[in-house]
């Protein structure tokens, strides 16, 4: 599943011969439906690259958060089945959100350079 996302995010991303470019929300979107889950969020780095933040509502992330600034610092993709009973796992998030979280996959996705985003 992890190399379908990273495939479809980044085909996506640069839009196609046509000229037809996807947007983010059609981009989650087709990366709930490919891997079965119920909520996909993209979150990017900050202009000044301390933390990962995401709209609607807006939310910051520390780059020095264990589990999604990891994976934003390392690339390492993470998939947890049961994510509230991991120590890294941040469940302030989810009340930020208001949603409840059972399992989690965290995949950062990149360019040649770096990695910018969190989805």
């Amino acid at each position: 599943a992890k190399q379908a996302v990273e495939s479809l995010v980044l085909a996506k991303g640069v839009g196609d011969e046509s000229g037809a470019f996807e947007t983010v929300s059609e981009a989650l979107h087709r990366c709930k439906v490919l891997v079965h889950c119920s909520r996909a969020r993209l979150f990017t780095k900050s202009g000044d690259g301390k933390s990962l933040e995401t709209k609607n509502p807006w939310i910051s992330i520390s780059l020095a958060d264990p589990l999604l600034g990891y994976v934003a610092r390392t690339g390492v993709t993470l998939v947890l089945d049961h994510a509230p009973n991991d120590p890294r796992y941040n469940p302030s998030l989810d009340a930020g959100l208001g949603t409840s979280t059972t399992s989690l996959m965290c995949i950062a996705v990149h360019d040649q350079r770096e990695h910018f985003t969190v989805l």
